[in-house]
C-alpha cells in the first residue's frame, strides 16, 4: 500500500465511523412502488422522524471529532491543518446536499402509501418520544458522550440483549459497515483518480485493502451503534423498545429503514467523492496525501 494512502484511508475511515454511528438507520434493498409520493410529503416524514436534523448534526459533529482525533493522535494536526481540514469536510458534507439527495431517493423508492403508514408510526405518541431522543443524540455534544461509552467494555445485560434485537431488526451495525467501506472506496477513487497510471489504484486494490479492515470495523461500529443505543434509548421501558422493534420487522417499517439508509448511503459515498477530490491535487503533486 502506498504511504500516502495510509493516512488518508485511516482519515476517511474514521469520518465514515462518525457517520454510521449518527443516523440510527439499516440498509437492504430497495423497494420501488407505484404510486409514488410528492416531494413536501417525502419532506414531512424525513423531518417528523428525526432523520432532517440527524442529518444537519454530521458536518458540525465531524468537525469536532477532527479535533478529538488529532488530539488524541501520537502526530497531531497544527491549527492551519485542522482549519483547512475542518473547512474541506463542511465544504463535502453539505448538509443541505446530504438531505436534498436522501430525500430525493426517498421520494423515487418508497410509496406514497408506505411513507403515510412510517407518518402513523412517527405521529403515535411512542414514535414522536423515539424521533426526538434520536434527535437528542445526534449533536455533537451527545456523539462525544457515546463515543466515551464505546470506549469502555459493554456489559453484556438483558438492555444490552434487547437492544441487539434492535440492531437486528434496524440492521444499523450492517448501515455503518456499508457506508465505512463505500465512503472509503469513493474517497481513494477520488484521491487517484489524476494520479498517473502506474501509481493509480484499481477499484479491486481499493477494495481489497479497505476490506482489510472489515473485521474490525464492523467490531468498532456494533460496539459504537450500542453505546448510541444505550445512550438515545435510556429513558424508554423494555416495553417501549420491543413496541420499536415490531414497528422495525413490519413491513413499513423494513422498507422505510431499507430506503432511508440506502439514500443516506448514496448521499456520504457523493460527499466522500468530494472530499477526495479536495485532497486529489495535493496527492497528485506530491504524492504524500497532506491534509
Amino acid at each position: 500500500m502506498p504511504d500516502w494512502m495510509k493516512g488518508t484511508r485511516e482519515m476517511v475511515r474514521l469520518f465514515s465511523i462518525i457517520c454510521a454511528g449518527l443516523i440510527l438507520l439499516s440498509s437492504g434493498l430497495c423497494f420501488a412502488e407505484d404510486g409514488k409520493a410528492d416531494r413536501q410529503l417525502v419532506r414531512t416524514l424525513m423531518q417528523k422522524s428525526g432523520l432532517s436534523k440527524q442529518i444537519e448534526q454530521i458536518p458540525a459533529t465531524m468537525q469536532a471529532d477532527i479535533v478529538r482525533a488529532s488530539l488524541e493522535s501520537d502526530n497531531p494536526l497544527s491549527q492551519g491543518e485542522i482549519d483547512d481540514l475542518s473547512r474541506k469536510t463542511a465544504e463535502a458534507f453539505n448538509a443541505s446536499i446530504l438531505k436534498d439527495t436522501v430525500e430525493t431517493y426517498i421520494l423515487g423508492n418508497l410509496s406514497e402509501k408506505d411513507i403515510r403508514m412510517v407518518l402513523a408510526w412517527v405521529d403515535s405518541p411512542l414514535g414522536e418520544k423515539i424521533s426526538r431522543l434520536e434527535e437528542e443524540a445526534s449533536t455533537p455534544a451527545a456523539y462525544q458522550k457515546i463515543q466515551k461509552m464505546a470506549a469502555k467494555k459493554i456489559k453484556k445485560t438483558k438492555r444490552s440483549e434487547l437492544l441487539s434485537k434492535l440492531d437486528d431488526a434496524i440492521k444499523a451495525t450492517d448501515a455503518g459497515v456499508n457506508i465505512a467501506v463505500n465512503m472509503q472506496v469513493a474517497f481513494l477513487l477520488a484521491v487517484t483518480a489524476e494520479m498517473p497510471a502506474d501509481q493509480r489504484l484499481s477499484v479491486e486494490d481499493i477494495l481489497s485493502e479497505v476490506n482489510k479492515d472489515r473485521t474490525q470495523l464492523r467490531q468498532t461500529i456494533e460496539r459504537e451503534t450500542m453505546a448510541g443505543f444505550l445512550y438515545a434509548y435510556q429513558s424508554l421501558t423494555d416495553s417501549e423498545i420491543k413496541k420499536y422493534i415490531l414497528f422495525a420487522e413490519s413491513e413499513p417499517g423494513k422498507k422505510y429503514h431499507a430506503v432511508s439508509a440506502k439514500g443516506l448511503n448514496t448521499a456520504l459515498m457523493q460527499a466522500g467523492l468530494a472530499l477526495g477530490s479536495k485532497f486529489e491535487q495535493g496527492v497528485s503533486n506530491d504524492g504524500k496525501g497532506s491534509f
